[in-house]
């Protein structure tokens, strides 16, 4: 590059003299380009070198000579002086030929004629390297006499370069003295291949699929997709990396990629298939076989090896060196694992042994295949879980089931997220659909099934995915339980009957009613139930008994065992797999600390023994289990050691050496005193925590006594303990020979001549000791076998010592007894014997050590006894409608009322105070928590009564029945806007009545049931009805369904197909119960009441009438909790449409304050058509 000025410092960096520049927008200052030295070779030594240089661009002296920037060529005769001189900023850097003697050629090709001085290269470079200038006298007395009889020359070609350091740079000469990265070896450059097809051969088109470089980077691929790449041999300035070599007689094209051919060497393709390049995948630690020893560490898939394809074989039909295209490599493979850091390794092993790049590829899944997907057994966490296959499960008709699926790709590769949740579904087959919703799990690509079913029986679900379905299974479902609110832990209002109550937002709203002392109600309050239909609430309770703590000092809490049958409960769908929701809540209802023993434990997670270690608060005697809530998370910690007197805990969850974290390193002797170099400490770096496994957390202590000498390290334990003390450890066992051990009070003990002594200063081990037993574990002293087999996996080590003995456990097993000891240091000990040179070594883990006290007589037990209840931490009672916002009070005290719900807003119409029936209508306002009376434009005292029904229909209230002094039969319309009463005629043929109930449904009103009295006659007496009445209101048509024995004897029976359909079971006439109507699936359910075979007999049934099939379901098999629902005059609503919940009411002169719910099924109780019915 010639310029005519100095540039700026954009062309000063060295990049830039370097490699040729051209800058467009110095093409105004720009005189000349030259592409000096391409394809310049230097030899073995780094030198460059002329004589080779055949084909090199050449200078413009018109003498052919290569084109070197800053070349310097002299020739001087004998007794001259010869001066090289380089222009400012530069020196001398480099000597390219010098010889005193016989010379031939032009300046810039000298070379020897046969002859010269042996010393000419060295006395130039002595003068003149490095100086800007030098002057060199051609004479005998520098040079000698070479070439006798001959004339002689100095002829002498040098480089002129930038000096190191330098920063001044001549007009015409910019960067180093030349761009001699142009023809030097750079790696191969690795690039898109899309972006220049139309540079590659047609064999290499052809291969590629169509695809842009949009879409295209080597550090991703896909698992099942080919994954291209384009290698291309060039110089370090982006030339094709090809020069002249000499080889005989001819000068060949060589790639610089390979240096130092000699002739007949094989040079390409120099990357080949199987050879040159391969996909490796990191390793993990996978559980040893029983007969090896240490974790198994392999790579988590075999290597995927690069295919290549170059277009110098047979290109057009025969071979040559002049081909456009040799310089291209297409690289091709197909990963089918999916790993963030597997690693592409690239290498010209073809030529010589060199990688010339490590590329980290992130290989991700490929798409979802339900088929290959895996669903989790009830007992499996994700993603643990096999597959694909699938288990059936076991739930309750109403309790949300879930079941996981880890999605995986065709190649069985788990997916990383959660991008295909809206494609998911559930084919659902066996009876009504069942309510499902799919959420993330607990990481990427595992979906949580939460899953509803309507009624029991046996379902066949999958999942589903846009049409092709996963494995399929068996859900085998059990009838719904009545379910009782706990409400206990807060404030709630006092037990009544004959009130009211309205759902609004999945919350209830009771309003007045009447108490124990017959005094009445003007209250309201509002139950928050923290309602979702998935993801929500506990649904059973179990007591938990602990006794024997009023024997124990004083403590601000103590730690307590606790075993539960967790394989059972997640078996019958009640628990989750991973035990994350199980909560322990005190009489105060706040939650009581626990640490449960992890899955892969003896009695972890998963069994049916499963271990809490409770940390009960003094003075509570009996706590609440509740589990069955697919939204909770677990609150498990062993933090209720350290908060815990007496107690600690050790997990390593540390990255640091057990010694920087409170433990001490001892001497490596062991009880034996077999003289294992002794007094000599064991190695540091055989105690450190790891991640190769773990039982809790993420790491456990690795104790290696196969790459390193072992040794034993002990910890101070909590003071005070004496003799009653637990210890608990686990250790994962790989099999291998040697001893590894847990003490709570291990001695060192002094070595003797013979191989054991009677150690009486040697206590308590439990652990591997192969001296003395190598395939059961064992205990000391002596070191005596166990009884309990060896095998790989984690195993629960635990002494429990008290004022009598100390007994010890292995897997919860009693191995032995001892003498009472006392908890002084936790000794970890671990090595080989002297006798087992030819051994390989030995290796276990450790994980959750605990110290606690032994409290001798203290026990927890779950109750036998199961409750259904629903229970949210959240829930509980409030008093609301206390706005006084402006000047109105709640409505006067009153029972017998009615409310409805309209909008936000509960009204409430009529009831009765001392035998006065109120008339008047008050609305309450959800969201404003305030209550408003409404001025009635014709309110009279006609209108007034209570135990009537109430619904709402087109922005009006329909009121119907009820009673004052005697039974009523009128019906009444509310205009919600107009806010005037309007009286709607009824047929002579209905009787009056009261306590029946009524919803509306597809247009029409129903009216079922209550006390039916003749007209006229006073309100005791009648009898109970079954009657099922219907009002549209369109046509103000009433149609009897029935029972009824005639058809088309009275207008209300014309027509037989409005008839209810015979047979079909009739559920028991019935009054004061609680109706509750569903649009949704044109159904209304009946709960509870009075009837039957007295009129005073407790009904506790659920029975859904279809006002489409115009059938009664047959009743919900509750029995034996149907005593939950016996009630009269209680209140209730429905929540999601799903939850039929009634509250309070009179059971056998009791009133009762609780809140029962039962499940009526989302898409209803499935109703029996008449052929089905015997």
């Amino acid at each position: 590059m010639i310029y005519s000025s100095v540039q700026p410092e954009w062309l000063l960096d060295d990049l830039a003299g370097r490699c040729p520049v051209v800058e467009s927008k110095r093409d105004g200052d720009l005189v000349a380009y030259y592409r000096f030295n391409e394809g310049a070779v230097r030899n073995q030594d780094g030198e460059l070198s002329p004589d080779l240089n055949a084909w090199a661009a050449k200078d413009s002296s018109g003498q052919g000579n290569d084109g070197f920037v800053g070349l310097l060529s002299d020739e001087t005769a004998q007794n001259k002086d010869m001066s090289l001189r380089c222009t400012e900023g530069y020196v001398i850097t480099e000597i390219l030929f010098a010889n005193y003697g016989a010379n031939r050629g032009g300046y810039g090709t000298f070379e020897r004629d046969g002859c010269g001085a042996s010393n000419s290269m060295s006395y130039i470079e002595d003068r003149c390297l490095g100086r800007r200038s030098c002057k060199i006298h051609a004479a005998y007395s520098v040079f000698g006499n070479p070439c006798r009889k001959s004339s002689k020359t100095l002829a002498v070609n040098a480089i002129c370069g930038l000096a190191q350091g330098g920063e001044v740079r001549s007009p015409w000469a910019i960067g180093d003295p030349a761009p001699h990265w142009v023809g030097t070896t750079a790696p191969p450059q690795i690039t898109c291949p899309y972006s220049i097809s139309t540079e590659l051969s047609t064999n290499l088109n052809t291969a590629l699929p169509n695809k842009t470089c949009n879409e295209w980077n080597i550090t991703t691929a896909v698992a099942g997709e080919p994954e291209y790449f384009l290698l291309r041999l060039m110089d370090k300035c982006g030339y094709r990396n090809r020069y002249p070599k000499k080889i005989g007689d001819y000068i060949t094209l060589i790639d610089t990629t390979i240096p130092a051919l000699e002739p007949g060497d094989e040079h390409e393709p120099v990357f080949e298939t199987d050879i040159s390049g391969f996909m490796r995948y990191p390793i993990e630690y996978v559980q040893p076989q029983d007969d090896t020893c240490d974790m198994l560490v392999v790579p988590q898939a075999e290597r995927v090896y690069v295919d290549f394809l170059w277009p110098g074989h047979s290109l057009n039909g025969y071979d040559t060196y002049c081909s456009r295209f040799r310089d291209q490599y297409l690289g091709m493979y197909t990963p089918v694992v999916a790993n963030r850091y597997a690693q592409l390794s690239l290498n010209l092993a073809k030529v010589y042994a060199s990688v010339f790049a490590e590329i980290t590829v992130d290989v991700a899944p490929a798409a979802l295949n339900v088929s290959m997907s895996s669903v989790c057994g009830p007992g499996e966490v994700a993603p643990l879980c096999a597959g694909p296959r699938c288990e059936d499960i076991s739930a309750e008709a109403g309790v949300e089931a879930m079941f996981e699926l880890v999605a995986r790709d065709a190649f069985g590769n788990q997916l990383r997220d959660w991008a295909d949740l809206s494609r998911l579904s559930l084919y659902t087959a066996g009876g009504n659909g069942a309510n499902f919703r799919v959420l993330p799990g607990r990481e990427g690509g595992v979906y949580n099934f939460h899953v509803i079913f309507p009624h029991e029986g046996v379902f066949t679900i999958s999942p589903v995915l846009e049409g092709a379905r996963g494995c399929g299974f068996n859900a085998h479902v059990s009838p719904p339980q009545p379910r009782e609110v706990v409400d206990q832990y807060g404030v709630v209002p006092p037990a009544r009957f004959e009130h009211s109550m309205v759902e609004y937002r999945g919350d209830l709203y009771l309003f007045g009613g009447i108490a124990e002392d017959k005094s009445y109600f003007s209250d309201t309050w509002v139950l928050r139930t923290k309602y979702q239909r998935h993801a929500q609430g506990f649904h059973y309770r179990r007591a938990v008994k602990v006794s024997g703590l009023e024997l124990q000092p004083p403590a601000s809490s103590y730690i307590v065992q606790l075993d539960l049958p967790t394989a059972a409960w997640m078996q019958a769908g009640k628990l989750k797999a991973d035990c994350a929701d199980l909560l322990l809540l005190d009489s105060r209802g706040s939650r009581v600390r626990y640490w449960l023993e992890p899955r892969g434990a003896p009695n972890g997670c998963g069994t049916n023994q499963a271990r809490l270690w409770v940390m009960v608060p003094m003075g509570e005697h009996s706590l609440q289990l509740y589990y069955g809530n697919k939204g909770f998370a677990s609150y498990s910690s062993p933090d209720v050691f350290s908060l815990s007197p007496g107690s600690m805990f050790e997990d390593f969850e540390y990255a640091e050496s057990p010694l920087d974290n409170g433990w001490e390193l001892g001497r490596r002797e062991h009880d034996t005193c077999t003289p294992l170099e002794p007094r000599q400490f064991g190695d540091p770096m055989s105690f450190m925590a790891t991640k190769e496994v773990s039982l809790s957390g993420e790491r456990s202590l690795a104790v290696d006594a196969k790459t390193r000498i072992g040794g034993t390290i002990r910890k101070p334990g909590p003071q005070g303990l004496g003799n009653s003390f637990i210890l608990k450890g686990f250790m994962y066992d790989t099999m291998c020979l040697g001893y590894h051990y847990l003490s709570p009070d291990f001695d060192l003990c002094q070595p003797v001549d013979n191989a054991k002594s009677l150690l009486p200063d040697c206590k308590n081990a439990l652990g591997i000791y192969t001296d003395s037993k190598h395939d059961q574990y064992c205990h000391t002293y002596p070191w005596v076998k166990s009884g309990h087999q060896r095998h790989v996996g984690w195993h629960s080590l635990e002494f429990v010592g008290d004022e009598q003995r100390v007994r010890l456990f292995i897997d919860d097993m009693l191995v032995g007894e001892k003498t009472p000891t006392q908890l002084s240091e936790l000794h970890i000990a671990g090595g080989m014997f002297l006798s087992m040179e030819d051994v390989p070594g030995s290796k276990v883990y450790w994980d959750s050590l605990l110290v606690t006290p032994n409290l001798a007589g203290v026990e927890a037990e779950y109750s036998g006894n199961e409750e259904a209840i629903y229970y949210d931490e959240e829930l509980g009672w409030q008093e609301a409608g206390l706005v006084r916002s402006a000047g109105d009070l709640p409505p006067p005290a009153r029972q017998g009322h009615t409310a409805v719900k309209v909008n936000r807003s509960m009204y409430v119409f009529g009831g009765e105070r001392s035998l006065y029936p109120y008339s008047d209508i008050w609305r309450y306002d959800f969201e404003y928590d305030e209550w408003r009376f409404l001025d009635a434009v014709n309110s009279s005292m006609a209108i007034g009564r209570y135990d009537h029904s109430a619904v709402v229909y087109d922005n009006a209230i329909y009121i119907y029945g009820g009673r004052t002094h005697e039974t009523k039969r009128d019906f009444w319309k509310f205009d919600l806007e107009t806010l005037v009463w309007i009286d709607i005629p009824v047929l002579e043929e209905m009787s009056p009545r009261h306590g029946h109930g009524a919803a509306v449904l597809q247009g029409k009103m129903y009216v079922y049931g209550g006390w039916q009295s003749r007209w006229g006659e006073r309100n005791s007496d009648g009898m109970l009805s079954d009657e099922i009445w219907s009002y549209e209101f369109s046509t103000g048509e009433w149609v009897k369904l029935g029972p009824r024995k005639d058809n088309y004897v009275e207008p209300h029976m014309a027509d037989p197909q409005e008839a209810m359909q015979f047979p079909q079971n009739l559920p028991p006439a019935r009054y004061a119960f609680v109706l509750l109507g569903r649009s949704s699936s044109s159904s209304f359910y009946i709960v509870g009441g009075a009837g039957g075979n007295s009129p005073r007999g407790l009904l506790g049934d659920v029975v859904g009438f279809s006002a489409e099939a115009r059938q009664w379901s047959a009743p919900l098999p509750l029995k034996p909790y149907s005593a939950l629902l016996e009630r009269l005059d209680a209140a209730g609503s429905l929540i999601d449409g799903m939850w039929a919940c009634v509250y309070g009411g009179l059971q056998r002169g009791y009133l009762m304050n609780n809140t029962i719910c039962t499940f009526v099924g989302e898409m209803g109780i499935p109703f029996q058509t008449p052929s089905r019915l015997r």
